[in-house]
């Protein structure tokens, strides 16, 4: 548990997201600040590669099983956690092609476009701010789901690959009311049969089965719980 290595600068501002490529060779990591991200080299710690365009204010990485895309949660106009000005025009996961370095798409299950600037302003109306993501493998390495949540709507969303280099959203999932929940992070047990969210804003752990997508279970966890 000692530092091993140097400090070593992230090329931009307010590092966050940190993902490795299954294969281990890459470890990516994305700055909220300036939408941009670095690949950088297990084995040197160095950086060997910059990413101009990751989208806007990209979070949390989380990588497909077959290597062909790292998946970023983007944050909305109206940010429901984090001490920074981490606030975008896109909030839902950006789709990133990983030997290209391009990105592909940002897809938004739940796009501002749906409210008026008043609905922005108003804190009592709950607005998109995607922050978890997570992905569950499948039978193959191309059969996986991605699960997203947006914790300024309380709502979770599962993509799947849409077979045309992208992922699109199959199910939708309420987590509670937006404005009180504030579902922040996804995780789930080494056999994937249940994730485990805590909600920063509403003092619990909700327990939702893999399999059907179900609210099983509520511990009070406390306030402010995280991950």
């Amino acid at each position: 548990h000692e530092m091993i290595g140097d400090t070593r600068s992230t090329e931009g501002y307010d590092a966050h997201g940190v993902m490795f490529t299954p294969d281990n060779e890459e470890l990516w990591m994305v700055n909220r600040d300036t939408d941009d991200g670095v690949i950088i080299d297990p084995e040197t710690d160095e950086v060997i590669e910059e990413i101009d365009e990751v989208g806007e204010s990209p979070d949390i990485l989380a990588a497909s099983p077959d290597g062909e895309f790292m998946f970023a949660s983007t944050r909305g106009p109206e940010q429901q956690s984090g001490p920074h000005q981490i606030a975008g025009d896109t909030p839902g996961v950006a789709v990133i092609d990983v030997e290209s370095r391009e990105l592909v798409e940002v897809v938004e299950p739940d796009p501002i476009d749906n409210y008026d600037d008043s609905d922005l302003e108003d804190p009592e109306v709950p607005t998109p701010d995607f922050h978890a993501i997570n992905v569950v493998p499948g039978d193959g390495d191309d059969d996986y789901e991605v699960w997203a949540i947006d914790q300024g709507v309380a709502n979770l969303y599962i993509l799947h690959p849409d077979g045309e280099g992208s992922i699109e959203v199959q199910n939708e999932v309420s987590l509670g009311e937006g404005t009180e929940e504030v579902p922040h992070m996804v995780d789930f047990d080494s056999e994937y049969r249940y994730a485990a969210i805590p909600s920063t804003g509403g003092a619990k752990t909700q327990i939702v089965t893999v399999d059907d997508y179900e609210v099983v279970e509520e511990l009070d966890t406390g306030a402010g719980s995280h991950f």
